[in-house]
């Protein structure tokens, strides 16, 4: 078996180390991104965008590159590497994997092109509230939040099974200047 990348494979991880390394060289350029009003840098999103970053796990049909796992890990590792801020796991990995699978043709054909261009994000609408999901649906230019309530359940179920002896068992991630307020 052979496990070195392929030359679009190192292409597209030395593009995105260059981009990161670039765009968070330093602590005071990570604060300022934060600051910013969607939490994250939109600079750094059309660079997402303008490198095909953004369009990697879609069909080539739909705009994206068609690529697979393999490239994503490698957003994904250099995304980690650097402590990026940019919504790519909810909005390509997550949110962009629930719309492949799960979304009707109409659904992919008004999103997909959006995501890839860095238009639209994607993410967790699930936002609990005395036990009950309730959906925070927004649209426009604004983030578009999918429903995973019967994945989230399941989610808790187990984690409460598994964590009886821990303090909390509970699994309410609040993000920190989270985008999606």
């Amino acid at each position: 078996m052979d496990f070195d990348l392929s030359d679009d494979q190192r292409q597209i991880k030395d593009s995105v180390d260059r981009m990161l390394a670039a765009a968070y060289a330093d602590l005071k350029s990570k604060v300022a991104a934060q600051k910013e009003p969607a939490g994250f840098s939109a600079a750094s999103w059309k660079q997402y965008a303008d490198l095909g970053l953004l369009g990697i796990p879609f069909a080539e049909e739909q705009g994206g590159l068609g690529a697979g796992p393999v490239e994503t890990m490698l957003v994904m590792d250099a995304i980690g590497r650097n402590e990026a801020i940019e919504p790519y796991l909810s909005t390509v990995v997550l949110g962009g994997g629930i719309l492949r699978h799960a979304g009707s043709d109409a659904q992919k054909a008004a999103l997909i092109p959006d995501v890839i261009e860095g238009k639209r994000r994607l993410g967790d609408a699930n936002f609990w509230a005395g036990g009950a999901p309730t959906p925070r649906i927004q649209t426009g230019t604004s983030p578009i939040f999918i429903l995973l309530a019967p994945v989230r359940s399941t989610l808790r179920s187990n984690m409460r099974s598994r964590t009886r002896n821990s303090l909390s068992t509970r699994c309410n991630p609040t993000p920190i200047n989270s985008p999606w307020r």
